[in-house]
């Protein structure tokens, strides 16, 4: 068993990580430097075809590689419907 700055811990953490993006407009491909957790939510987001509110912290990997989505996340009219309607029920939106 390793130590933290804590005491004994079985999940010593690391600076490294991976991210899996599979989404049918991602650009992304390979492994990128100089990415943080902060990155993430914004990716996700424009992924998504979402802008990315000016308060959150970090920017999307897409920019921050010069790269942009080629299309935006459309669904079909149901299945878009069903994604509503789960958001819905679970509280995320109205």
């Amino acid at each position: 068993m390793l130590e933290d700055d804590v005491g004994p811990d079985d999940c010593n953490p690391t600076p490294y990580g991976s991210l899996i993006v599979a989404a049918p407009n991602s650009p992304l491909q390979g492994p990128i430097t100089g990415a943080h957790v902060l990155h993430v939510a914004p990716t996700i987001l424009e992924l998504s075809g979402y802008d990315v509110p000016s308060s959150m912290q970090g920017t999307s990997l897409l920019e921050n590689a010069g790269l942009s989505p080629d299309v935006g996340l459309e669904l079909p009219v149901d299945e878009a419907e069903l994604m509503r309607a789960r958001l819905s029920g679970l509280g995320y939106i109205a």
